[in-house]
């Protein structure tokens, strides 16, 4: 707190000093105007002289406000970050050394494009990443499934999850039989768990990865090919407790780019609305049964707990 006190005291020493420069210049021209007007000059110069001087204190009053100004952003600036370090202490070391390494990028490569634009967007970049974890998202890369496997295992009351037609090959592969397993151990202490299969098609692979699930304990819903669905709903994700949400991030070509982990309640409302409206489009899956075309009422899957507050 001492060093912000200190700091707050540094616009009023500097705004002293800007206005006694500008006193200066004005006695001065005064001075001078009073030396002029007491010889024999006329007053046609005498007045010339009068509005060139005035002219150029009023200039270099404004320039000296302008400057001044300046000096209070800077200052208030400085103030901002103090204080913003304060609500953090222990990343004093760690900010530090970002702006350290951050000046010496930009004076090593000032002269050189590519380095001091890298420099500015690798900052931004970082800018952009916290601002959203202030929010309560982040992205991780395609493959992290680390944090995803611990949310779900200390989940306690639902599972509300989709499952797309990509997901096929990896509910097969060992990542994903572990994260089932999971599923399965959630199931036997009393956690709903919900999926709604997005298929495009039904077989062979795509039942025996049904009959796993529903073996598993999970309640299995399936949105047959011939049922519409809006483009919006088709979404590969899973909520945890209905208060943390992991999705897909995909690109134009559909591609899995990353992961989206969000607290956020915009977020995870609006995945809450997603699975509910997807849920009066599907049926329950019957295993060994041969599938039907949708054209029947779906049956209600079992209501899922209200989780208590996160």
């Amino acid at each position: 707190m001492s060093t912000v006190s200190s700091g707050s005291r540094t616009p009023r020493a500097r705004r002293g000093s800007g206005v006694d420069l500008a006193l200066v210049i004005g006695v001065g021209a005064s001075t001078v105007l009073a030396v002029l007007t007491s010889l024999s000059i006329p007053t046609s110069v005498v007045l010339g002289l009068l509005v060139g001087l005035v002219g150029a204190t009023t200039t270099l009053q404004i320039d000296t406000l302008l400057r001044l100004e300046k000096r209070f952003s800077a200052d208030d600036s400085r103030l901002m970050l103090l204080k913003e370090i304060e609500r953090a202490p222990e990343m004093l070391p760690s900010l530090t050394a970002i702006a350290a390494a951050t000046a010496e990028a930009l004076e090593r490569h000032a002269d050189h494009e590519e380095f001091s634009g890298a420099t500015h967007d690798t900052i931004e970049t970082a800018r952009a990443q916290l601002a959203g974890l202030a929010d309560g998202r982040m992205v991780l890369e395609d493959g992290n499934t680390r944090w995803m496997m611990a949310r779900l295992a200390g989940c306690q009351h639902s599972v509300l999850a989709t499952s797309v037609d990509g997901d096929l090959n990896w509910w097969l592969s060992p990542s994903g039989q572990a994260y089932l397993a999971v599923n399965a151990q959630l199931c036997s202490s009393n956690v709903v768990v919900q999926r709604i299969f997005l298929v495009s098609q039904h077989d062979a692979a795509l039942r025996d990865v049904l009959d796993a699930q529903v073996r598993a304990g999970v309640q299995v819903l399936v949105l047959h090919p011939t049922q519409p669905i809006p483009a919006a709903l088709m979404r590969n994700f899973a909520i945890y407790d209905e208060a943390y949400l992991v999705e897909d991030e995909v690109n134009a070509l559909g591609s899995v780019t990353g992961y989206l982990h969000s607290r956020n309640v915009t977020d995870v409302n609006d995945a809450v609305r997603a699975f509910e409206r997807l849920r009066t489009l599907s049926q329950p899956y019957v295993p060994n049964a041969a599938p039907s075309v949708a054209t029947a009422t779906p049956a209600p899957p079992a209501a899922v707990p209200s989780p208590s507050a996160p």
